[in-house]
């Protein structure tokens, strides 16, 4: 009986996983070689010429200088072959309170940043635009919640914001306004 006890306490031999972690590191070493070559050579093989635009942009970003998000210059093409360097300037969302048909309050985001003309600058831009948030705020108060919520009236709404925003600010100071938050609650 002991040589039967001696079996029973006796560990069994252990298996060998070599083959399992040489699967795994060979699947992760695929994965990797495949993520690599696809955000490398997917840009050029889908792109073409935009590659080298996308190049050009990740190179100026590199030295830090558009980290303050509020100047972002960026060369644009005008005529023949001239660079317009084009300067968009954040500015702070405006909130308004709105009331539904059924009287409950709802709240309006509405996000703006503005492409500044060849001839402003920046600090002549933060100077007026409180003339244009408030020609902003003021329509926007006079618009109902189901204007608002109607996604036929999106495009109306936005020349109007954008009109009235280039009005008190100066069409020599804004070249265009852009719409880039409008959340409805």
């Amino acid at each position: 009986m002991s040589d039967e006890a001696d079996k029973a306490a006796a560990p069994a031999p252990k298996k060998s996983k070599t083959g399992l972690i040489i699967g795994i590191v060979i699947a992760l070493v695929t994965l990797v070689g495949g993520s690599v070559a696809g955000a490398v050579l997917g840009p050029r093989l889908l792109g073409g010429e935009d590659h080298d635009a996308a190049e050009a942009e990740d190179d100026e970003g590199a030295d830090g200088a558009h980290e303050s998000g509020e100047e972002q210059p960026k060369p644009k093409k005008r005529g023949k072959g001239k660079e317009e360097k084009i300067i968009s300037v954040d500015i702070n969302p405006i909130v308004v309170d709105l009331r539904d048909g059924d009287g409950r309050l709802r709240h309006l985001k509405v996000g703006l940043a503005a492409e500044l003309g060849e001839t402003a600058s920046v600090e002549e831009f933060k100077l007026r635009t409180p003339r244009g948030r408030e020609a902003t705020l003021s329509y926007l108060r006079s618009l109902t919640f189901e204007d608002v919520a109607d996604p036929a009236r999106y495009a109306s709404i936005k020349d109007e914001i954008s009109k009235r925003m280039i009005d008190a600010i100066g069409n020599d100071r804004v070249h265009r306004i852009l719409l880039v938050d409008f959340v409805l609650q």
